[in-house]
């Protein structure tokens, strides 16, 4: 079977698209900001999908405004795929990700520990992917864009919804002032018809 990802990992594909796509299901199952209280229910694979849409559409956009030189098919893969291995680990905090630089390391190690193991081998390419993405700049702050801007737009519609908590209203100050730090000026306009 030939790989049309990625061709320059020297992995095994044998079973892989099988096992590939039942990770990806399995993420209907994880649930996002557990331990808060939601009037909608908030899935990985929800959130993963759109992820992946805001990616296409505001890629397109950004190119179309000559902002971006090309859409990236393998970025926009990796869009709607990022969040594979939580089929694996479960859905952790971004604050309890990233509490301080050790538990992030710690984090990093586990997830890589995961992926290199017999049993999840079959997600290599995920880290791979990771990598080959950062190697974008353009491509990698479009993505990590989209994924805090998916959040966001998910919050407001539980603020509109009624959901007043104060857990909702911090993620919403949070990821705003985080598009704001990561945003190029030259994108807010396309990016913030989102919001």
């Amino acid at each position: 079977m030939k790989n049309h990802f990625k061709h320059d990992i020297q992995i095994s594909f044998e079973g892989v698209p099988k096992k590939v796509f039942r990770a990806l299901r399995k993420l209907k199952n994880v649930n996002r900001l557990s331990g808060f209280s939601l009037i909608q229910k908030y899935s990985d694979a929800e959130h993963c999908y759109y992820v992946g849409v805001l990616y296409k559409l505001i890629s397109n956009l950004l190119v179309d405004e000559d902002l971006l030189e090309n859409c990236d098919f393998e970025a926009e893969f990796f869009a709607f795929t990022h969040d594979i291995l939580e089929s694996v680990t479960g859905d952790l905090l971004r604050p309890v990700k990233n509490f301080n630089e050790e538990v992030h390391k710690l984090w990093a190690l586990i997830e890589d520990q995961l992926m290199y193991s017999e049993e999840y081998s079959f997600l290599g390419w995920y880290k791979e992917g990771t990598r080959k993405l950062e190697t974008s700049e353009k491509h990698w702050k479009l993505f990590m864009i989209c994924d805090v801007l998916e959040l966001l737009i998910f919050c407001n519609e539980e603020q509109l919804l009624g959901n007043i908590t104060p857990d909702i209203s911090t993620v919403i100050s949070n990821c705003e002032g985080y598009l704001l730090e990561i945003c190029p000026q030259e994108w807010r306009k396309i990016v913030w018809m989102y919001i």
